[in-house]
C-alpha cells in the first residue's frame, strides 16, 4: 500500500464578463501493488468550485493500471460523484511514457 496526498492551486485569471476565483483542489488515497506490472488506486477528490454559480466538486475514485513494456504504462479511470453538482460518472484511460 502506497498512500498519496495531493494538492492543487489554479490561477484563473480575470476573464471580461466572468465573475470567478482561483480555486484549490486536492485528493487523498492508496495505490495497492496487485503485481509486478499492475496495481489499484483509490481516492478522494475535491475541486473548488470557480464560480457561485455552482458547488464544490467531490467524488471517489478508483483507477488501475499495468505496464505494457518497461516504459510504457496503460491505465484506466473511474470516479463517481459524491457533491450535488459533480458529474455522476466520469471515467478515463491513461497512457504513460518513460524516458
Amino acid at each position: 500500500m502506497i498512500p498519496f496526498v495531493a494538492a492543487g492551486y489554479t490561477i484563473i485569471g480575470e476573464p471580461t464578463g466572468f465573475d470567478v476565483a482561483n480555486t484549490l483542489s486536492g485528493a487523498v488515497g492508496s495505490q495497492f501493488v496487485v503485481s509486478n506490472l499492475s496495481s489499484v488506486t483509490l481516492s478522494y477528490n475535491y475541486d473548488q468550485a470557480a464560480t457561485n454559480q455552482i458547488g464544490d466538486n467531490e467524488s471517489v475514485g478508483l483507477g488501475f493500471a499495468t505496464s505494457l513494456t518497461n516504459r510504457l504504462q496503460l491505465g484506466v479511470d473511474a470516479r463517481a460523484g459524491l457533491s450535488t453538482d459533480a458529474p455522476d460518472a466520469r471515467v478515463g484511460i491513461r497512457l504513460g511514457m518513460g524516458f
